[in-house]
């Protein structure tokens, strides 16, 4: 299978999908962590699910394999580069790609399964509520434990009820994704006469 060629268009809603993913974190932790830090679990276990949304969008918009995994990239530059801080160190790639990968799969399997059923392409390319649900759940899950395992080495109950959470948290991202993404084409349908 040939890799996607991504057009002009595809960068620009990655890179759009990522720059914001980056910039509403310094809105969201410092609220966050009011909740989080007495209950001893990591601000984006309660809350990630609204960073996983940006790379479910960044799927949905461009209808391209690795397009979440991209996004990840671009925001793992975008931190690095901007200077957010972090307790990541030199895991700030990995941390931030990771979650996009998880979804990619997600998606990637769901796509596939999808394609065998539909009848029309467009129904193929259209991005399913379940589907962006588990996606996001796995994505928000795959960054909790990675966070929870490299930087706050917590213990495995506490991992375990971080993850599960998280998982929640990134459901919660995934269905936000895909009502945004069906009110934009909406929009974009209703623009353009379709």
């Amino acid at each position: 299978m040939a890799p996607p060629r991504y057009t002009a268009r595809d960068l620009v809603f990655i890179s759009l999908m990522a720059a914001a993913g980056i910039a509403i974190k310094p809105l969201i932790v410092p609220v966050v962590r009011v909740v989080a830090v007495p209950l001893g679990l990591p601000g984006g276990s309660l809350v990630g699910g609204i960073y996983m949304m940006w790379l479910i969008l960044g799927h949905a918009f461009t209808r391209k394999p690795w397009a979440a995994t991209l996004v990840g990239i671009v925001q793992a530059i975008l931190a690095w580069v901007m200077g957010v801080p972090g307790p990541q160190g030199p895991w700030m790639l990995v941390m931030y790609m990771a979650p996009g990968i998880a979804a990619d799969l997600v998606l990637r399997l769901n796509s596939g399964s999808e394609s065998a059923s539909a009848s029309a392409s467009a129904t193929a390319t259209a991005l399913s509520p379940g589907a962006a649900m588990l996606a996001g759940a796995a994505a928000n899950a795959t960054g909790i434990a990675l966070m929870c395992l490299i930087v706050y080495r917590i213990s495995p109950p506490v991992l375990a009820l971080s993850v599960a959470v998280g998982a929640m948290s990134g459901s919660v991202g995934g269905v936000l994704a895909c009502a945004i993404h069906r009110r934009v084409a909406r929009i974009d349908r209703q623009a353009h006469g379709g």
